[in-house]
């Protein structure tokens, strides 16, 4: 594969990660008040702070720099893993990711599917999308299976995913069909 395309399936990894929960808080607050609340068990607060410490200084960042805190994945991952606890779907789909990527906490490939299910479970769009993509690609302990794949992100597209919409369009324009899996855009994993 050449450079160039290898470039633009990380740069393409890079941005769907980055797109899975595209968020930022819902409301500024002090860090003070977030943490404050967060050890109270509010989920919500909980979530809030795992993505203000996961948050690269990219678009989704510009709130992050309100609180001038640096990027810590471990702090994240547990932040994650409180909300997550608490049925947060959104943490549970963040959760998934650190364990899949390594990010926070080793790579557990069984850890990050049982966290996958159960933001799947609450019907959350970009979990469905993630474990559709799996379908996709046969990723951690997932048979690759087309027509699983196109339920799943039909799923999150029927939610109005963007994300999903456009991979469903492209799998049904024919990229699907391809025996490249770099053909759909946005690959998750590992390259």
């Amino acid at each position: 594969m050449s450079e160039i395309l290898w470039l633009a399936v990380i740069v393409a990894v890079w941005f769907v990660v980055r797109r899975l929960t595209p968020r930022p808080p819902k409301k500024l607050k002090s860090l003070d008040q977030l943490q404050e609340a967060a050890e109270q068990g509010d989920a919500d607060a909980q979530y809030e702070l795992g993505w203000i410490y996961g948050s690269d200084m990219d678009k989704d960042a510009k709130a992050v720099l309100e609180y001038n805190v640096e990027k810590d994945v471990v702090k994240s991952f547990e932040w994650y893993r409180k909300a997550a606890l608490q049925g947060h779907a959104e943490a549970q789909l963040r959760l998934s990711l650190c364990y899949s990527l390594g990010k926070g906490v080793a790579e557990d490939g069984v850890l990050s599917s049982e966290w996958l299910q159960k933001s799947v479970e609450q019907g959350y769009a970009g979990a469905q999308l993630w474990l559709g993509l799996r379908y996709y690609y046969g990723e951690e302990g997932v048979e690759k299976d087309l027509d699983k794949a196109i339920e799943w992100i039909t799923k999150a597209a029927n939610q109005g995913d963007e994300l999903a919409i456009a991979h469903l369009k492209r799998l049904k324009d024919g990229a699907g069909a391809s025996n490249t899996p770099d053909s759909l855009p946005g690959r998750f994993g590992r390259n």
